[in-house]
């Protein structure tokens, strides 16, 4: 259409661009040129990704590793056992870091074979029953005060995909 899109990218760390330390992009093109809404989910229970869960082996690492590059505290953490993962999480940061309860689970066959990279991801929704029933999710355990439901795991191929409250 003619339109002139910039941004300004950076890719932090040493290792894969993108791969633990997420990519930073600082748009400089207004939204309304970037971003169009599709009518297919306007009005529909999904608002977009509530948070992005980052698998990795050494979760204190890690930990510290993001919360210096992304100016952090220090993240809660949590035990979900069905999901089979010591997560953390940062306070208003979308981001969860998961690390395996178990080499040989799914997460930690995920790790061996890909290294530290995005396994799973939540989409928020404002209401999560209504969420739930219209898209046949699983309940999960609740992460962080936060209720989760999740979709069939075994109709994905290796990533996890869950549908997260939103709250506030």
């Amino acid at each position: 259409d003619g339109e002139r899109i910039e941004w300004e990218l950076t890719l932090p760390g040493t290792g894969a661009p993108g791969v633990l330390l997420p990519f930073a992009i600082h748009d400089l093109t207004p939204r309304a040129l970037r971003i169009a809404p599709s009518a297919s989910v306007t009005g529909g229970p999904l608002t977009g990704i509530a948070a992005v869960v980052l698998g990795v082996a050494d979760l204190d690492g890690a930990a510290r590793l993001f919360g210096k590059a992304h100016g952090l505290g220090a993240p809660d953490r949590m035990v979900d056992g069905r999901f089979g993962a010591t997560l953390a999480k940062f306070h208003d940061a979308p981001i969860v870091l998961a690390a395996p309860l178990d080499r040989q689970n799914w997460l930690g066959r995920r790790l061996a074979q890909f290294g530290p990279c995005p396994c799973a991801y939540a989409l928020g929704a404002r209401d999560l029953s209504a969420a739930a029933n219209a898209l046949q999710l699983h309940p999960g355990a609740a992460w962080f005060d936060r209720r989760m439901h999740w979709f069939d795991a075994d109709a994905l191929d290796g990533v996890r995909l869950a549908v997260a409250e939103l709250t506030g």
